[in-house]
């Protein structure tokens, strides 16, 4: 048999992915996965000379379904205001939609082929556990209150993925992609001396990870250049690195001025806050050229206006005495010396206004219902305050080029594209 031939029949390596929660999370009741995610999983699904396998831990995927099944529930009430609207039975429940949501979440699941991981019970040291516990130990927070039963579940769901899975790096590598430090803490100390376990704190790492096993060169050789080419795209102050060169950030603005406006439901409108450059992420090499992608977050608070009506007394006050009704200057009375009595019926006979008449009146605003009575002389104003309704991030990325030299040194950089990723509401 030909060289060649054997080589089409070598079985490609395989990259066994487990995705954690904070990692799927879309704010949405529609969706298992944030879109990112899901655009991940189509693009890189059919690798020829790389398998890759997707999994979310039994409870992982049970928690989505949880948090989905929350924001259905929460629009419930809207729906029976419109049944009252429509003098119409929708016949819409909650049993109905806990249905729905279970068969969104496993539809959602074959359509992408992704698979659930399980734990096996039996394979648990729940001894160990109930220490770990105890003593506050990872993936078990520290505090007053023990926190991470949950972590420490996902945890041993990958451990006995890796038990189960091939030693040998070059034919199976086993990722946790997880932003939960804890989780992340307790499963490097387990898995400290197996040479095939990567733990990824972000989609950006995993796709670097990707991107450098379907190259034909080494992570070595992706770490070796990675922190010069962070260096080189930026450094702070420094005008000569590319994103100063480039004036990234005003290209951003000019192109994507539509994305940094979009606000969420209810939302009149956002403030943009800090932008933060992330490191490059290695995509591709062609001949001499590396390409890396550089994230950059916006982000942002979304707004609402909030009206409230105070009201105020003008510049005039008066009492009442034999004569007449006359009136005086404010500052020249003290309202605690005001006789309740000597005033029309409606302020002697109301305690809102009586205690409203004990404080100074210059200058005081009085929030009263609006069913109260009120002094004739009292001006009602209105004012709007803004009220903070979302928190989110503006997600974009620049794929950028290099050629690197066989000592490693860099030259002739060239923008590839500047792209809009995604907008996240939390």
């Amino acid at each position: 048999m030909s060289t060649s031939k054997a080589k089409r029949k070598t079985k490609p390596p395989e990259l066994k992915i487990v995705f954690d929660t904070n990692i799927l999370w879309t704010g949405s009741a529609s969706d298992l996965l944030r879109q990112e995610v899901l655009e991940l999983i189509r693009a890189n699904s059919n690798h020829s000379d790389l398998t890759i396998t997707w999994y979310l831990p039994d409870v992982v995927r049970h928690e989505r379904q949880y948090q989905m099944l929350r924001q259905a529930l929460e629009l419930l009430p809207s729906i029976q205001k419109l049944e009252r609207l429509l003098g119409h039975n929708l016949n819409i429940t909650e049993q109905i939609i806990q249905q729905r949501v279970q068969e969104a979440v496993e539809r959602q699941l074959q359509e992408i082929d992704l698979h659930i991981l399980p734990l096996e019970p039996s394979n648990v040291d729940w001894n160990q556990m109930m220490l770990n516990a105890a003593y506050r130990r990872p993936p078990f927070s520290t505090g007053e209150k023990e926190k991470g039963f949950r972590d420490a579940l996902v945890a041993e769901e990958f451990l006995q993925l890796v038990f189960a899975s091939p030693v040998t790096p070059k034919v199976c590598r086993i990722a946790l992609v997880s932003s939960d430090n804890v989780l992340v803490e307790a499963v490097k100390a387990r898995t400290n001396e197996a040479a095939n376990v990567r733990i990824l704190l972000s989609l950006e790492d995993l796709k670097g990870l990707i991107n450098t096993l379907v190259s034909e060169i080494s992570e070595e050789f992706v770490a070796k250049i990675q922190a010069k080419a962070q260096s080189y795209f930026f450094e702070v102050e420094q005008k000569d690195s590319l994103y100063y060169k480039w004036d990234i950030r005003n290209k951003i603005r000019e192109k994507f001025q539509d994305k940094l406006s979009e606000v969420p439901e209810n939302a009149a409108y956002r403030d943009n806050g800090t932008w933060r450059i992330h490191s490059p992420r290695f995509k591709k090499k062609q001949g001499q050229r590396v390409f890396w992608v550089t994230r950059f977050t916006v982000e942002a608070e979304a707004y609402k206006y909030v009206s409230t009506t105070s009201y105020e007394y003008s510049p005039l006050s008066y009492e009442y005495d034999p004569s007449g009704l006359r009136y005086i200057a404010p500052h020249q009375v003290a309202v605690a010396q005001l006789n309740p009595t000597l005033l029309s019926p409606q302020y002697a006979t109301n305690p809102l206004m009586q205690t409203n008449l004990l404080a100074p009146l210059a200058g005081n605003a009085v929030v009263m219902p609006t069913n109260a009575y009120r002094d004739p002389l009292m001006t009602p104003r209105v004012s709007q305050t803004k009220s903070v309704i979302a928190k989110g991030r503006t997600i974009f990325e620049i794929t950028w080029s290099v050629a690197v030299t066989t000592s490693g040194n860099f030259s002739a950089p060239k923008v590839e594209s500047l792209d809009f990723t995604e907008t996240i509401w939390e």
